[in-house]
């Protein structure tokens, strides 16, 4: 429905009787078409706040512009530039709304605030408060929160999982918000836990234009199938056997598709099988596992790897909650036997800084730096599509085993190098998943997001096939 100077005459609701003032969230309709108005609002009431006195800024751009709003399901007026409420009546526990819409001329759609804010009264003893929240428009924020307790505060950004809030929650510092709504909601736990369901604090804004066509997150029912194969050898799936991350007071256990969660006690799970893939979840806070934040499986049918022998993996990623920030090893030959001065992976995929980097005996665990392989790499899939990768490997300590390594993306291939790619002594198992080694020296590596969260398809192993052409693209994903 359109409003504005146009519009029929609408009887007034009287206000002052019935205001109420429960937590602030600020929510804006999916469908929002705001002006580019550049609207911001401030004085918002904490939670618990029972009067409140919003004031509305335009810039002088727009200085012309109509400015409307309403509380909870009241109709729209003409906005003062202080909207008071609750104070002849105070208002009642429970959650409280206010919508602002602005008319450059052509009126406004009730159905599309361009800010919304909401908070509640009641649920928490806390008094929580947002700061520094964006205008519409902004594709860039660095919101705070204050709090009068010692409560924990959770917080999350458009369908993510909540995570332990940093007190400057930054968004688009990395890639700028796109077109559409974005909307922060804040919980507090004073510890008993909380309702994800039920934000305590909420705020949402309208960046004006067309929004980019949606990734295709599309998850496939039917049973994936590996690679074409030509050899003798099909692969077949590999099940994993142990996991390794925070799992309370273990940190590496039998793995048999169970769900597990984290000391936290945040109902996040940080490994979970799904139909036919796993889904991998860190979370800062976690408890270090030896040097870093990790989930990860591991294979006991995929260990001891011989040189000479022709070795092939297919498997498909996906990141999901994932900031660039950082580096994250998702697929890895890690060493069981470490060969002095050489440690950690023989072989990895890396995730750093919007790419897939390949490394093999890199010279930060005292080993041969490959020039061939180490630091080549390919960018990484988009959020919520996925990625599809073939890897050929065969060991080669010096030139008369033969060694090759050759990587197949959505089936064309992007490395083959025949250097050597083991040291001599070391023996390889197989790790997946995501291990974040960096965050647990270095605070500012986890960037946006305090979470990573990605799917990785079951592993496809096998030895001795020949799948290396251009159909080697797991299927299914």
């Amino acid at each position: 429905m359109q409003y504005g100077a146009t519009a029929s005459k609408r009887a007034i609701k009287l206000w002052a009787l019935t205001l109420g003032l429960f937590g602030a969230v600020l929510l804006a309709s999916p469908g929002a078409k705001a002006a580019n108005s550049g609207l911001s609002l401030s004085n918002l009431p904490l939670t618990n706040a029972t009067k409140a006195s919003i004031k509305y800024t335009l810039p002088a751009s727009s200085a012309s512009s109509k400015v409307y709003c309403r509380r909870d399901s009241f109709d729209p007026v003409l906005c003062p530039q202080q909207f008071m409420l609750g104070t002849v009546i105070p208002l009642t526990a429970g959650i409280h709304k206010v919508d602002y819409y602005v008319d450059s001329g052509s009126g406004y759609d009730v159905n599309s605030p361009a800010l919304s804010y909401s908070w509640t009264i009641g649920a928490v003893s806390s008094a929580v408060g947002l700061s520094s929240l964006p205008a519409a428009n902004s594709t860039t924020a660095s919101i705070g929160y204050s709090s009068s307790a010692s409560s924990k505060v959770y917080c999350r950004r458009d369908s993510y999982d909540p995570i332990v809030c940093p007190q400057q929650f930054v968004l688009g510092a990395v890639t700028s918000l796109d077109a559409g709504t974005h909307k922060v909601d804040y919980f507090v736990d004073s510890g008993s836990g909380y309702d994800v369901s039920k934000p305590t604090l909420s705020y949402s804004w309208n960046i004006a234009g067309n929004r980019a066509p949606a990734s295709d997150t599309t998850i496939p029912t039917s049973n994936p199938v590996p690679p074409a194969s030509t050899g003798t050898t099909s692969l077949k799936i590999a099940s994993p056997t142990g996991w390794e991350g925070d799992a309370g007071n273990a940190t590496d256990v039998s793995y048999s598709g169970q769900t597990i969660y984290s000391h936290l006690g945040d109902g996040l799970p940080r490994i979970q099988k799904m139909s036919n893939y796993y889904v991998h979840r860190i979370v800062d806070g976690d408890n270090l596992v030896w040097s870093g934040y990790r989930s990860e499986l591991n294979y006991s049918g995929i260990r001891d790897l011989q040189r000479g022998v022709d070795y092939w993996f297919a498997f498909a990623w996906k990141p999901v909650d994932w900031d660039n920030t950082g580096r994250q090893i998702i697929f890895q030959l890690q060493m069981s036997t470490s060969a002095s001065p050489c440690g950690g992976p023989t072989f990895e995929f890396q995730a750093s800084g919007g790419n897939l980097v390949f490394n093999s005996n890199t010279a930060a665990y005292g080993c041969k730096s490959l020039s061939t392989i180490s630091g080549v790499s390919t960018s990484l899939p988009s959020i919520g599509q996925w990625g599809k990768y073939v890897v050929h490997y065969r060991l080669g300590e010096n030139s008369s085993q033969n060694p090759i390594i050759q990587i197949w993306k959505n089936g064309t291939k992007i490395l083959e190098s025949t250097d050597i790619n083991c040291s001599s002594g070391s023996a390889e198992y197989l790790k997946t998943g995501i291990y974040k080694w960096d965050a647990a020296h270095d605070s500012n590596q986890w960037g946006n997001s305090r979470t990573r969260v990605s799917n990785m398809s079951p592993i496809y192993f096998g030895t001795n096939s020949s799948i290396g052409d251009a159909s080697a693209a797991l299927a299914g994903y």
